[in-house]
């Protein structure tokens, strides 16, 4: 009894608050049914299987004039879920917790939107997830009846473009069918624009309860070879053999800065005459400025000039870290690399003789933990017994293993430091074995000892 009268009470509360729950109108859900259709069918033919999408609902509260607006969740999520054919992440609004940093990126984005300018805000939030993916498909979605779609579209495109998003569709409804939805598409760097051409916004294709009128492709290559001349400003850092020092050149009574040497520099240039894109070099005032990326986002050098968008291409030996590919894009070199050490070449003999030739490793971590006149490249899992065997007799350590491998830090290192000194001191003697590529130095890493002649001297 006491259930029925708490039901009753809470059913008669509910009907003097909201009032009586009125059916949704016909033309309302045909609208509603026929965009989730189309998205549904979208989703077969141009995701993936088994790749992950994000779907990123409105995020303006329905009122009483968008009272069925609630409805196009319930049956746009009916239709994803009954494909069973992908990932569906609904978009949290809170910021990421730091184990999310190792997520894989999104595939797919299908956001739902009410108001044009509401795409902004909706993308601001997406990006401060490490998930974000502005290399994804995008599918800006709305069942609101727009006066101007075509205008309405051109603004989303242009929010897209901002959050370096190209491969963008944006799905409208038609004011003179509410149940036909027209595609837009944009494509960037058109014979006009550099990329600020939005009012080159076209229809591609319109799809009304899941059926393609001309069946176009939705997601097209976007860039592409011929880019009009635009202009792309490369912030390099000279680091030999990736790029070498540059000229300055003075055209139209502007100095110009020019490099045409070095792997990488070289590379850009042959990327722009065959994309027909312009270059505009800069150089940092300091030497070997690369920069930091840090986990909250915060950046130095470069990395600081990509961030803030005065630069839109770094080079000069960047290596991929996992700070870096949270906030940046990189480019994985097509030819393997690798650094290779050039000795002088000893008198040629017999190839039996050579096996007596050998020197031992002990041999060179002695001449580095006691003469402290060498640096010993070492194999990875040779570290830990060489750091626990070469001790003092109080415990402490007579070498320092880095962690990196001798292509990054470790290469700087010596030749910022060590290998500077060979014009004052010829007769520096720097012991390279290559077993691996990880270096054995002395304990502390500026206090390096060096041997002369006549004396040893601390640097």
């Amino acid at each position: 009894m006491r259930s029925y009268v708490l039901t009753f009470l809470t059913a008669n509360f509910i009907f003097k608050v909201l009032g009586r729950l009125e059916s949704i109108p016909t033309g309302i859900l045909e609208t509603r049914m026929s965009l989730a259709k189309c998205v549904g069918e979208a989703t077969d033919r141009f995701f993936e299987d088994h790749e992950i999408s994000l779907v990123s609902l409105s995020i303006i509260e329905p009122k009483n004039t968008m009272r069925f607006a609630i409805a196009l969740d319930r049956l746009l999520f009916s239709e994803l879920f009954s494909r069973s054919n992908l990932s569906i992440i609904i978009k949290k609004t809170t910021v990421p917790h730091s184990s999310e940093y190792y997520l894989k990126k999104i595939d797919n984005y299908i956001i739902q939107v009410r108001r044009p300018m509401e795409i902004k805000d909706n993308l601001r939030v997406l990006k401060i997830h490490p998930t974000w993916n502005s290399h994804a498909k995008f599918l800006v979605v709305s069942a609101t009846i727009f006066e101007d779609p075509y205008v309405v579209a051109s603004g989303i495109f242009k929010q897209l473009w901002r959050s370096k998003i190209a491969n963008g569709i944006v799905l409208l409804t038609n004011p003179n069918n509410t149940s036909l939805f027209t595609v837009y598409s944009w494509i960037p760097f058109s014979e006009k624009y550099c990329t600020t051409g939005f009012d080159e916004t076209r229809i591609l294709d319109k799809c009304r309860f899941g059926h393609f009128l001309k069946g176009a492709h939705w997601f097209p290559r976007k860039i592409h070879r011929n880019l009009h001349g635009c202009l792309f400003r490369v912030r390099a850092v000279v680091w030999p053999p990736y790029v070498l020092g540059p000229e300055k050149e003075v055209i139209k009574d502007k100095s110009l800065i020019k490099i045409n040497d070095g792997l990488e520099a070289m590379l850009v240039n042959t990327m722009a005459e065959i994309a027909n894109f312009s270059i505009n070099y800069t150089v940092a005032d300091r030497l070997q400025d690369w920069g930091t990326v840090y986990k909250n986002g915060t950046t130095t050098g470069a990395f600081l000039a990509l961030k803030n968008e005065e630069s839109d291409i770094a080079i000069g030996s960047f290596a991929a870290t996992i700070e870096r590919n949270m906030y940046f894009d990189y480019i994985i070199y097509n030819m393997p690399e690798s650094m290779t050490w050039c000795v002088p070449h000893a008198e040629d003999t017999d190839q039996w003789k050579k096996l007596l030739m050998v020197i031992p490793i002990r041999k060179c971590l002695n001449d580095t933990a006691f003469d402290k006149n060498a640096a010993t490249c070492t194999p990875r899992l040779y570290m830990k017994y060489a750091v626990n065997l070469y001790v003092a007799e109080d415990g402490t350590p007579l070498l320092y293993c880095f962690r990196d491998s001798v292509v990054t830090y470790p290469l700087e290192m010596l030749l910022d430091i060590l290998l500077q000194k060979i014009e004052k001191h010829y007769n520096l003697r720097v012991l390279i074995i290559v077993y691996d590529f990880e270096t054995t130095l002395n304990p502390v890493k500026l206090n390096i000892l060096y041997r002369t002649s006549d004396h040893v001297k601390r640097f």
